[in-house]
């Protein structure tokens, strides 16, 4: 009998999603708004950071404030909003929000080696739906045979000639299935090996999300404390200008 075809291969891994805002290009970009943020935060500088946290009208201040400023330091307090541009405090608040930015990359590297993980395990499961088709058409086929000897049977065609059809028919399919359960069993055995690898790699991609996660908590915290600091001694040196919020 004709060789079974080999199987098609696993299907690549979805493309990584777009960016949440197209409004902004640079090479770190973190934006986190609510609808009734108390306070509001957007530090840019220039194609190598964006951050920007606050409210969603905040979102499209900066937006608008963003178009004449390449590198800004904007905030809101309550219903007064701050934009400062002198060029030490954007530099300390770019050191300031330096770890931050640092731990996110680290972050968004590790996301991407988790896609790829499960890329390769949905792979394992289209093997796993090629040799389930695989085994309905030779399913069918078993089923045509019946019919056709049905059909014979009944049109009352020579008993011996139709036997040894039959039999023929039958060593086909047999040694279809043959060849179909050793490929199965060939199968089983590599994705087994290939599971085992995957779950022991998506396991220490886990503990380094927990431990990313955890030093991204705390130098949040701590960036948030010293930009406070920071906005307070704009505020009293005069280098923090009023701005609309519209």
């Amino acid at each position: 009998p004709a060789p079974l075809p080999p199987m098609a291969p696993p299907p690549p891994p979805p493309p990584p999603p777009p960016p949440r805002d197209t409004s902004f290009s640079a090479r770190h970009v973190d934006i986190d708004t609510t609808n009734h943020a108390q306070n509001g935060f957007a530090l840019i500088d220039g194609d190598s950071t964006v951050t920007i946290n606050g409210s969603n009208a905040d979102l499209d201040v900066v937006r608008k404030l963003h178009a004449t400023n390449k590198s800004m330091l904007w905030f809101r307090r309550g219903d007064q909003s701050y934009l400062i541009r002198d060029k030490s405090m954007l530099e300390r608040a770019s050191r300031i929000y330096a770890p931050v930015t640092t731990l996110a990359r680290q972050q968004g590297e590790l996301a991407g080696q988790q896609g790829a993980v499960a890329g390769r395990q949905a792979g394992l499961a289209a093997q796993d739906a090629a040799f389930a088709q695989r085994q309905a058409e030779l399913a069918g086929r078993q089923a045509e045979m019946a019919a056709r000897v049905a059909t014979r049977e009944a049109a009352g065609s020579d008993e011996h000639a139709r036997e040894n059809e039959q039999e023929a028919q039958r060593r086909e399919m047999d040694a279809a299935q043959a060849e179909l359960d050793k490929r199965h069993a060939e199968l089983d055995a590599r994705q087994a090996t290939q599971q085992r690898a995957l779950e022991t790699q998506q396991a220490g991609f886990e503990k380094q999300q927990q431990a990313l996660d955890r030093q991204q908590q705390q130098a949040q915290q701590r960036a948030e404390l010293a930009m406070n600091q920071l906005l307070d001694e704009a505020l009293a040196k005069g280098l923090a200008q009023k701005t609309s919020l519209r």
